[in-house]
């Protein structure tokens, strides 16, 4: 009952009994219709064939849904076509919206970065762009103390943005090895200890990670979604300019409690 409590309290969320044992695929399309209805059916068979068996007692979802209209929305008129350098040097084509406006802005030897408010102004885009010689140095070294120095060094500037359009969906990330990595082992062994939410012995057997995002004049649609599969024994007078022609790290995030709902980095787009 804490758990359930628990969850509710602080996640809205409860619990849905499925017949693992007797029917997991039943139980997987439940789930995956569960999780697509969440995600405004951006993210479907999050969960793959096989992945639940008769050996699963708890499947823990969790979704994320967001999609706002940009404060100073692009004009499509002014959407043209160019290209977009890769990291190995090569090029792609795709479309690249334009618009010339008062934006949080920042640039250093490093970096140029900009802030995209939603018309809400409860939420924005922060886009952080690596020079492109660097760039692997850059992210390998990316921390909540850069992100934060970024924060505290931008000012509203006019700014000549072009920002490509661009819409993707990732293939099932298997999070298990990266999550052990970080640090996270116990919950993956025979040592695993989930007493506060049951009396079975129970261990983590696989982590599923799908995401969703679409960038475009109008503003941005993005959605995620994680299951965690558990068997018996996760301004100035001239115009500034940012031209995002190449791979850069993308940040939605609330502007209030500056928590962070998506980020990620954009390293191929491409018509």
């Amino acid at each position: 009952e804490s758990y359930l409590d628990t969850i509710m309290q602080h996640f809205g969320a409860g619990v849905y009994t499925q017949d693992y044992i007797t029917n997991p695929e039943l139980a997987r399309k439940n789930i995956n219709n569960h999780v697509s209805s969440k995600t405004n059916n951006k993210i479907q068979e999050l969960l793959p064939q096989g992945s639940i068996t008769d050996l699963t007692r708890t499947v823990i979802t969790n979704t994320v849904y967001f999609k706002g209209d940009w404060k100073h929305t692009f004009n499509v008129d002014a959407t043209f076509d160019t290209t977009f350098s890769l990291l190995d040097g090569g090029i792609t084509n795709l479309e690249m919206m334009h618009q010339r406006e008062e934006f949080l802005f920042v640039k250093d030897e490093n970096i140029s970065a900009i802030e995209l408010p939603y018309v809400t102004e409860e939420n924005s885009m922060l886009i952080v762009l690596p020079k492109l010689e660097s760039w692997r140095d850059y992210i390998n070294n990316f921390d909540l103390e850069k992100y934060s120095k970024i924060q505290e060094s931008m000012k509203f500037t006019l700014v000549d943005v072009k920002l490509p359009k661009f819409s993707f969906a990732s293939p099932a990330y298997k999070l298990v090895d990266k999550l052990q990595t970080l640090g996270m082992q116990q919950a993956f062994t025979s040592d695993a200890d989930f007493s506060n939410m049951t009396d079975n012995s129970l261990v983590v057997s696989n982590v599923v990670h799908k995401t969703y995002l679409d960038v475009n004049e109008q503003g941005t649609e993005a959605t995620a979604a994680t299951a965690i599969t558990m068997d018996v024994t996760a301004l100035p007078a001239e115009a500034q300019e940012i031209n995002i022609n190449h791979p850069f790290i993308c940040i939605i995030k609330n502007i209030a409690t500056q928590q962070i709902l998506f980020v990620g980095t954009i390293v191929n787009i491409g018509k």
